[in-house]
């Protein structure tokens, strides 16, 4: 059974505005709860990973695989690393260097 949450009109309207979000708080309060629940309710999933690696391969990615089973539309994804520059990984993922944030 899902709670609704107050930050959850917050979330979508940030979203909106910023095409990154950062969702930081105490264990055991609900974040990832709370953004699987708009994920499924919004439609598409945009993953996203960091890793500390300036030579990212494919298997650093190779875990995206598992969202397929959420049958929900996948968008394209990333991967936040030590790179100087946007490489492709796979067709949907390029690896997004962190100076770049």
């Amino acid at each position: 059974m899902y709670l609704s949450r107050t930050l959850e009109a917050f979330v979508k309207s940030a979203a909106q505005h910023w095409p990154i979000l950062l969702m930081t708080g105490a264990r055991q309060v609900g974040k990832t709860t709370l953004l699987q629940h708009l994920i499924i309710q919004d439609g598409v999933v945009y993953p996203l990973e960091f890793k500390k690696t300036a030579s990212p391969g494919r298997n650093d990615v190779r875990h995206f695989q598992v969202l397929e089973r959420l049958r929900l539309p996948i968008g394209p994804g990333g991967l936040i690393c030590l790179v100087e520059q946007s490489l492709p990984l796979t067709a949907s993922v390029q690896s997004i260097p962190v100076a770049a944030l």
